[in-house]
Parts: structure tokens; C-alpha cells; sequence
């Protein structure tokens, strides 16, 4: 069976603190695999390091074969993951509202106004997201 991920004294530490502390693991193609631990366990952190969304301090990690850190971009398109923020359902719901509304019948005066205002808030969302990721990798 091949290796769908590998992780090797995987580390993660914030400044003095560890998130994680040195996990081994490896999932094969088609298994199904739970990370299981209490609050704190340094669950969600791996994940991110899993997904290209923080770097880790130490240790290797792949998935699909694909480093972590120096083939991110190969990992995106493999992976579905839905994160703990909701920015991606405000953006769904803005392009849902925008996609039903594209009909200039459908929008009067007050439906402009609406768009206008859904899409500002997209594109603070996007602007904080941008500024949270940025900390985040630092």
C-alpha cells in the first residue's frame, strides 16, 4: 500500500511554547485515520502544518508525496479541508447571493446597494485573512 502521509519528529513550536512535540506517523492510501487527543494536544496545529498553513519548526512531513514546506503548492489541489474561520463561507454566500442576483431584472436600486455592500465585506474579509495568515507563518 503507498504512503498517502508521512510525518517524522514533527515539531511546532510559538516562540517558547510546543504545539507539537515530536509526532511520527504515517497514513496509507484509502485508510481512514483520526488525530484523537484533548485541547491543546497540538491536534489543529498539525493539521496546518499538513495543509501548508503554518511551517514546522522541526521534522519532516509529506503528503501524496509532496513536502510540506518546499512543495505546498503541490498540495492544494489534492486536498478538501474546511478550516475553523468561515471565511470561506462568506465568500460561498456573497457568490451565491451575486450568482442568483445576475440578472439586472432581479436588482433594483436597493439590490445594488446590497452587492456593493457584500462585496466590501469580501474584500475585508479577505484583507484580514491575508493579514491573519501572514502572522501565522511568522
Amino acid at each position: 500500500m503507498a504512503t498517502a502521509v508521512e510525518v517524522a519528529g514533527l515539531e511546532k513550536h510559538y516562540g517558547n511554547v510546543p504545539a507539537v512535540d515530536g509526532i511520527s506517523f504515517s497514513v496509507g492510501e484509502g485508510e481512514v485515520f483520526g488525530l484523537l487527543g484533548h485541547n491543546g494536544a497540538g491536534k489543529t496545529t498539525t493539521i496546518r502544518v499538513l495543509t501548508g498553513r503554518a511551517r514546522p519548526t522541526k521534522g519532516t512531513a509529506t503528503v501524496a508525496g509532496y513536502d510540506v514546506v518546499s512543495e505546498r503548492a503541490g498540495i492544494k489541489p489534492l486536498i478538501n479541508a474546511v478550516f475553523e474561520d468561515q471565511n470561506l463561507y462568506v465568500i460561498a454566500l456573497a457568490l451565491t447571493w451575486i450568482i442568483a442576483s445576475s440578472s439586472e431584472s432581479l436588482l433594483d436600486a436597493s439590490g445594488w446597494l446590497l452587492l456593493a455592500l457584500l462585496v466590501a465585506l469580501l474584500l475585508v474579509n479577505l484583507v484580514l485573512t491575508a493579514r491573519r495568515a501572514k502572522r501565522r507563518s511568522a
